[in-house]
């Protein structure tokens, strides 16, 4: 009987998964109240509030109270709403959600193209720092639907003609009056990368990217955004576009297979450009430190992740991570999400081990659901002891937690409890506790802090103890979200820009915005 179970548990995983994905796809973006609100967990019910509640009598008469004056004139003291200091970018969000509401869709993608090369990207996967500084949320306790609105834009541009699409060559002749002869290596075609590339290209600079990943059929750069996230969650036709887009502006090239360290060293690529950018973003897996934790069976997620991604698209690939029937996951984050579904989604049985409460849990609220509902089960306070075995995992030892004092994390820190140790039986142990830079090739004339990161100055982010060297990203700030790494970029790129120049960079968004606006059109050509 336990084999036949087997069989049917084998054979409607993936329709699990599929029914999941596909719920997700046809969920309205904007214009509905969204169905997960979480009204028992007030503080992260976020991105729930559909454009026509925002735009109703009441929220129009709350926006006028705080943003004008009694005499109808614009408060010059939060010339930015919170939504947009919240975001490390600084997103214009509340300026896109007000033309979105009127209907001025391009006019408002028009600001989200100026502001990032991802913005279909970011539609998907952003953790959405702007929602939780809503001010929609303190009126109401709903906040608006700020990140699926994003999404919206960016896919509104797939209802062009295909020779309407977004061509940030058009930009580079609003932006840029001569070409700059001074060349820029850019180290990592991540998030981080791709951003600063832009903004430089934008301004007239060459850049030339250095990835360590080759080029195949859809990757063409991305960093962890196609290594570590699954094609459920983001559709790589969107990022590859997005990709692409930058790199086929004027002045930008981008060299594959390129492992900083191995197959060139940065002090030969520093000899050669007049300012680096490091953004190779956190790439190695931390450890557990726990007995067993080499044995064969033990799986870094990352790893896992990377492999996984490169397979389905090329089945030649080689993946010698598959990971057996019985699977514990430890980590409470989105990668431990990740890992867990697609685990699962290729047959496996799943157990997702965190040493807090899903309260204190990194991972957002409707991933956590989307995993109950592909049948991965969760085991809350309960911290990794030791790994059992002889040459492969044959059982995982974990042992109970309670939680005591706030740390500085701003969540409850979990204390051990003594005589509690459980041996969980599983062929499969992935770890998704962190990350760090992998940084070894460094110089040592480019500082770094104790916690292995390179240290820079925070309003230029060039290198403390090296002139013409910047970084942003994960290696700055160690594991990082794809928006804190946007923003980094654009702030390592303006100071780059300053730099090699002399100029201060003009503000991109309302320049643009307001030479567009002036000649009525936009960077697509509309009729």
């Amino acid at each position: 009987m336990d084999q036949f179970a087997e069989i049917i548990d084998a054979l409607r995983t993936p329709f699990l998964g599929l029914g999941t994905t596909l719920k997700n796809f046809i969920k309205p973006p904007v214009t509905i109240p969204y169905p997960w609100v979480k009204d028992d967990i007030p503080t992260r019910s976020r991105g729930v509030l559909g454009m026509h509640e925002f735009f109703d009598a009441e929220g129009m008469s709350n926006r006028s109270k705080h943003y004008f004056t009694d005499d109808g004139q614009f408060n010059e003291k939060i010339a930015k709403a919170p939504c947009i200091w919240g975001c490390p970018a600084e997103t214009p969000a509340r300026e896109y959600v007000t033309l979105s509401g009127e209907g001025e869709f391009l006019k408002a993608l028009t600001l989200l193209k100026n502001h990032y090369p991802f913005s279909g990207v970011l539609g998907r996967i952003c953790s959405a720092p702007c929602e939780g500084e809503c001010n929609r949320g303190k009126v109401t306790g709903k906040t608006i639907a700020i990140r699926k609105l994003k999404r919206f834009l960016a896919d509104y541009e797939y209802r062009l003609p295909k020779d309407q699409w977004w061509n940030y060559k058009k930009m580079q002749e609003h932006f840029t009056k001569n070409d700059s002869p001074k060349k820029v290596a850019v180290l990592g075609a991540g998030p981080a990368g791709i951003t600063c590339a832009w903004y430089l290209a934008l301004r007239g600079h060459q850049c030339t990217i250095y990835e360590r990943l080759p080029q195949t059929k859809l990757h063409h750069g991305g960093g962890y955004l196609f290594t570590g996230i699954p094609k459920y969650r983001l559709n790589r036709k969107v990022l590859e576009k997005e990709v692409r887009d930058v790199l086929e502006m004027k002045g930008v090239e981008i060299v594959y297979d390129c492992e900083i360290g191995v197959n060139l060293q940065f002090e030969e690529i520093a000899s050669h450009f007049d300012a680096v950018f490091i953004g190779v973003g956190a790439i190695k897996p931390l450890k557990l430190r726990v007995p067993g934790e080499n044995l064969q069976g033990v799986i870094p997620a990352e790893n896992y992740l990377e492999q996984l991604n490169f397979w389905l698209e090329d089945p030649t690939y080689p993946f010698s991570l598959k990971p057996g029937k019985k699977i514990v996951i430890i980590g409470g984050g989105f990668t431990s999400m990740d890992s867990s579904r697609s685990a699962r989604r290729l047959g496996s049985e799943t157990i997702l081990v965190y040493r807090r409460t899903q309260e204190e849990m990194l991972a957002s609220l409707d991933e956590i659901d989307d995993a109950k509902e592909e049948n991965v089960e969760y085991k809350f306070l309960l911290s990794p002891v030791e790994v059992k075995g002889k040459d492969h995992v044959q059982g995982f030892i974990l042992r109970e937690n309670r939680l005591g004092d706030f740390d500085r994390s701003r969540r409850r820190r979990p204390i051990e409890v003594p005589d509690s140790d459980t041996l969980y039986e599983c062929d499969t142990v992935m770890t998704a506790i962190s990350r760090e830079p992998n940084l070894r090739w460094l110089p040592e004339n480019i500082k770094r802090s104790k916690g292995g990161t390179i240290e820079v100055h925070p309003n230029t982010l060039m290198s403390v103890s090296r002139k013409g060297v910047f970084a942003g990203g994960d290696v700055v700030l160690g594991p990082a979200t794809v928006i804190q790494a946007i923003g980094q970029a654009k702030i390592a790129a303006r100071a780059i820009h300053e730099y090699l120049t002399d100029e201060k960079p003009f503000e991109e968004i309302y320049d643009y915005w307001q030479v567009m606006s002036s000649k009525k059109t936009l960077a697509v050509s509309t009729t």
